[in-house]
């Protein structure tokens, strides 16, 4: 019961010292930021990540290989904890049921390591290896 207190203590010490009051926001500034800006997609931005790596080979990949890991991360990323991204990838529809089962995939670690996985071979400008058609629960082994 201390710690609690000691804990709700603490957090409200922090709150009433924190000086978050005094920002202020400039309407005009943001309004010509936004009127500034250009818009970009995702492509563009994962092309821009992948040349920032300095991986010169990596950008002579063809983009259907790019496009291929993008779509499986985005769908990892939005919908991971049903395993749709390994369906995508040529996994077997029963990966669903399996990721449904166990929570996500053990309760989001799975999923939290297809995530990672699927990042890293997006930044290096692989293709997804081992994940394409692999049945596996485990699919980076």
């Amino acid at each position: 019961m201390k710690k609690l207190l000691s804990l709700f203590a603490g957090l409200f010490l922090v709150s009433t010292l924190s000086f978050a009051g005094n920002y202020t926001l400039n309407d005009e500034k943001i309004d010509n930021l936004f009127e500034q800006a250009t818009e970009a997609s995702i492509m563009e931005l994962s092309s821009d990540v992948v040349s920032m790596a300095g991986n010169a080979a990596a950008t002579t990949i063809s983009s259907a290989v790019d496009t291929e890991v993008l779509i499986a991360f985005v769908l990892c990323w939005v919908v991971g904890g049903l395993g749709i991204h390994r369906v995508y990838m040529g996994g077997k529809p029963t990966l669903i049921l399996i990721y449904f089962i166990t929570c996500g995939g053990i309760f989001g670690i799975v999923t939290l390591i297809d995530w990672v996985m699927l990042l890293i071979k997006l930044v290096q400008g692989e293709g997804v290896g081992s994940y394409k058609n692999n049945d596996k629960f485990f699919g980076w082994q």
